[in-house]
């Protein structure tokens, strides 16, 4: 259980735009945005990706977010609203999406507590929100990840999605913080940190860790040990605003080839131009670990050994209950143990002091008492009699 509070009218109100299927990042963003406690997190709506990969994509990202939150035991708890299934049509009559009738809904309501929108995608349910109502652009704050390095610009994927949308929501009048693409870049994070931080906390982690590997080995031009995670500054930026250094400039609009426009007849916007990486990921680590939701089970997840257990013809992972660590077998065993695989200590408060030093794990498939994999070790003729029947 975490060990804060925070009070209702100090939250603030939050909604998540994400193509949560194109690339690993958007995944990470949106577990962040659910374990902060300072969130009350209004919906998570699915954005479109383009057609180059799929003619789904809008529904690949719904999926993902619903796989995501089932992942964190809170698939009932946050609405998942279905956005616009390709780019903003030109048309004023054209049908709105949900997200978009969502965004107004949210942003029309009576509630005193600030209201952030962040797009992880393109920004075509907040065009298509404000175009539907105008009243809603001094009700609530947007963040884009999206648009090439100032003062050029240029090509970039979330703006290539739908370049019509936003130049509409840069040419309005709603408050808005953009992270261009030189400044998301700046969360780069190795395999080994994502190993060692994220992998161990449950089905969850071993999730997230798995997807950004076969991701980026599934395609040789992807980073070798490597990944950005380029989403995760909207959430920093709600959490800390100052969580990087930025700029107001007037807003430009964009032309053909997507380079800006810089007009200066558009109201000034916020424009990063740093990003506290470590800020953010320490949070998000932090996170994992102080929310039980998060993962199965009541301590850290370690993928068992594959190995026979006693009466089993097949190799399975096999598990004894922490209390069997009582024991004089473990005991006895425990360096023999610990120069066979290593593992973090044991920090459950309800462990006798004398087991802290011991290997821990535990995940949904072992009993509801956390408990220890077995090395094979365990099952040679020197160990196997000494364990409890």
């Amino acid at each position: 259980m975490h060990s804060f509070h925070i009070p209702e009218n100090k939250k603030v109100r939050v909604i998540l735009s994400t193509d949560a299927k194109n690339e690993v990042d958007d995944p990470f963003a949106i577990v962040h945005a659910v374990l902060t406690e300072s969130f009350d997190l209004r919906g998570i709506l699915s954005a479109h990706f383009g057609t180059e990969r799929t003619d789904r994509s809008e529904e690949e990202s719904f999926q993902e977010i619903h796989k995501l939150l089932k992942l964190m035991n809170r698939q009932d708890q946050i609405p998942v609203v279905h956005g616009a299934a390709s780019a903003m049509s030109s048309d004023p009559g054209a049908p709105v999406s949900d997200a978009a009738r969502f965004l107004v809904q949210e942003a029309l309501r009576e509630d005193d507590r600030p209201l952030y929108a962040a797009f992880l995608g393109p920004l075509t349910d907040l065009a298509e929100a404000i175009r539907l109502e105008p009243r809603i652009q001094n009700r609530l704050t947007a963040i884009w990840i999206g648009g090439r390095n100032w003062p050029s610009g240029g090509w970039e994927y979330n703006l290539k999605n739908d370049v019509t949308a936003a130049d509409a929501v840069f040419r309005s009048s709603v408050p808005l913080w953009q992270i261009p693409r030189n400044v998301y870049r700046m969360m780069p994070v190795t395999f080994a940190e994502l190993c060692r931080r994220v992998r161990p906390w449950g089905p969850l982690g071993q999730y997230l860790y798995e997807n950004v590997v076969n991701f980026n080995n599934a395609d040789p031009g992807r980073p070798t040990e490597y990944r950005i995670l380029g989403d995760s500054p909207a959430v920093g930026v709600i959490l800390y605003s100052d969580c990087g250094q930025w700029k107001w400039q007037p807003a430009p609009e964009f032309d053909h080839t997507m380079h800006y426009l810089h007009t200066g007849k558009n109201r000034p916007i916020r424009v990063y131009e740093t990003m506290d990486s470590r800020f953010i990921l320490e949070d998000f680590y932090a996170k994992l670990e102080l929310y039980p939701p998060a993962h199965t089970g009541s301590g850290k997840y370690f993928p068992p050994f594959s190995a026979k257990a006693p009466g089993s013809s097949a190799s399975a992972p096999f598990w004894i209950p922490l209390s069997s660590a009582l024991h004089p077998a473990y005991r006895n065993n425990q360096r023999e143990y610990r120069n066979i695989h290593s593992f973090p200590a044991c920090r459950s408060p309800k462990a006798p002091q004398r087991l802290r030093h011991l290997p821990f794990a535990s995940e949904g498939s072992s009993p509801a008492e956390p408990g220890l994999p077995l090395p094979p070790a365990f099952f040679s003729e020197k160990i196997l009699p000494n364990l409890p029947q």
